[in-house]
């Protein structure tokens, strides 16, 4: 390794640690309750571990949501509103069609290519930028999943909280984290060894010489985030099915962006993809561990994740300047 990724790791590695210690010095924690609460209850808690592993696939997607489209130069903020919209398209086939999980996950899919598609077409025909589109289809997706679970089919006529009805449909741990695996090799395969994925480099690195090589950036926009859109609502289809039984509008709250943090902190490299979406998920949960160890809020998580993005803004200095 070079000594610009020595320093990266070490930056890292100083991050994390400084939030820790800052938790013990401002929490009633010992260490023994974070050792605890990030490496033992998480894994050894069956229903804790089992969320774990979804979550770690959720976040595999969403960060492949926003590397794909990235690598083209097409900056897929949306990530939350597809995810959100294919677990949308996901409930309904659940709880009002009653499919079955493998249909359940292919319309999520589809509702996030659709959702992602919107952008993409503002932006090749209408030139309209691409970062603002998926920016506000997010809070788009979060009303109108909040409009659909207020009325009939979906709403919940049993209570008054602002649920859907029970989605029945679920798919066991090791399909959730054998999907995010293979969206890994196709990722892989598809930005590092595909001529599609030369085209997207090219036109992400240097989007002049790709216009004189005669690449299509339209095609490319239109492709990869539609792509990155199927991928995000995937994991919408993996929320409902594995990590809820009922759909709200904060049921994906921050899982979409958050996805972006696993982008950048993989360098937008996909084979990395998968140590950013551990990493980030043990936080995740490491922070409800710790709730049951003790007694912590749930939010601690996002001080742990706010870390990770101090620590991925200090590596991305230190790699302009080495």
């Amino acid at each position: 390794m070079s000594a610009k990724t020595y320093y990266m790791i070490a930056v890292y590695a100083l991050v994390i640690i400084v939030a820790l210690l800052s938790m013990l010095i401002f929490l009633p924690l010992t260490i023994t309750d974070l050792f605890e609460g990030f490496f033992i209850t998480p894994f050894t808690n069956s229903a804790m571990r089992e969320t774990f592993f979804f979550i770690f696939a959720i976040f595999v997607c969403t960060s492949l949501a926003a590397l794909i489209p990235f690598r083209s130069g097409d900056y897929n903020i949306g990530g939350e509103g597809q995810l959100l919209v294919g677990a949308l398209t996901g409930a309904f086939a659940s709880g009002v069609l009653h499919m079955g999980a493998i249909a359940i996950l292919f319309l999520s899919a589809v509702g996030g290519l659709v959702w992602a598609l919107i952008s993409a077409i503002l932006e090749v025909k209408l030139k309209m930028d691409i970062v603002v589109t998926t920016l506000l289809t997010n809070f788009i997706a979060i009303r109108i999943v909040d409009y659909f679970i207020s009325y009939p089919p979906l709403e919940d006529p049993t209570t008054e909280l602002e649920i859907s009805v029970l989605l029945p449909a679920r798919i066991p741990v090791y399909c959730a984290v054998g999907i995010s695996v293979a969206l890994l090799f196709f990722s892989y395969f598809l930005i590092v060894k595909s001529r599609w994925g030369y085209e997207t480099r090219l036109q992400g690195g240097n989007p002049s010489a790709a216009k004189l090589a005669g690449v299509n950036s339209q095609k490319l926009t239109l492709g990869n985030m539609c792509i990155g859109g199927a991928i995000a609502g995937l994991g919408g289809g993996m929320l409902i099915t594995g990590v809820i039984v009922a759909l709200n509008p904060d049921s994906g709250f921050l899982l979409g962006y958050i996805g972006l943090l696993g982008a950048f902190m993989a360098k937008l490299k996909p084979h990395f993809v998968v140590l950013s979406s551990f990493l980030i998920a043990l936080f995740w949960i490491g922070g409800r561990a710790l709730h049951v160890v003790g007694g912590i809020s749930m939010s601690i998580s996002l001080f742990l994740i706010a870390a990770l993005i101090i620590a991925t803004l200090l590596t991305e200095i230190i790699g302009r300047v080495l």
